[in-house]
């Protein structure tokens, strides 16, 4: 059997672009491959360079995903905050995996905080993104404040360090063959190729 892990975080446009081709790819696998999300949850102590501290790389990185969205039919709305704090989308999202609607969650979610910009942190937002995934809006807006979801969180956390995942969207193919990690969306032929779907 083959597995797939997929790290993401809704911090990052290009998880965004990777949970939407992830989903769309997935529903033609079948029980070929078993995809395991895991959010992308890192120690206070690990620090990763800031892409928007250097203003050169911030005007590439609007430019690449206008580009990539574009590619995929997908707008690009700047998430107004940008910064907020990601545990109610998480408790959610764990709430999500747990239902059988992860994937599906985790994608509605991030397009919109991505290509329509809206907070994550907001209980209409997370109820909007499981209607669209066909899952439960208030078993999603009553997760986002259950604290009983911090040990799946803590658990991705902990995923995050022990396959030495060092960005988003990173994932990870495990078969008979092996494993083998890839990183980033412009990697999908190859993982597809690997993955043999």
């Amino acid at each position: 059997m083959t597995t797939l892990k997929f790290f993401y975080a809704y911090r990052s446009p290009y998880s965004a672009l990777a949970a939407d081709m992830l989903h769309a790819a997935a529903q033609g696998w079948g029980d070929k491959v078993t995809v395991v999300p895991h959010q992308m949850a890192l120690d206070d102590d690990v620090q990763f360079a800031d892409p928007t501290a250097i203003p050169d790389k911030v005007a590439y990185i609007i430019q690449d995903v206008i580009r990539l969205y574009g590619a995929r039919n997908l707008r690009v709305g700047i998430p107004d905050p940008f910064g907020i704090d990601f545990t109610p989308a998480a408790r959610a999202t764990q709430a999500a995996i747990a239902a059988g609607f992860g994937l599906a969650f985790i994608r509605e979610a991030s397009l919109l905080r991505w290509s329509e910009g809206k907070n994550l942190t907001e209980a209409d937002v997370l109820g909007e993104a499981a209607a669209r995934a066909g899952w439960d809006s208030a078993a999603a807006i009553a997760a986002m404040q259950n604290a009983d979801y911090d040990a799946a969180i803590a658990a991705d956390k902990q995923a995050t360090k022990d396959s030495k995942v060092f960005g988003v969207p990173f994932v990870i193919v495990e078969d008979a063959q092996g494993q083998e990690t890839f990183w980033g969306p412009d990697r999908w032929p190859m993982m597809v190729k690997r993955l043999g779907v």
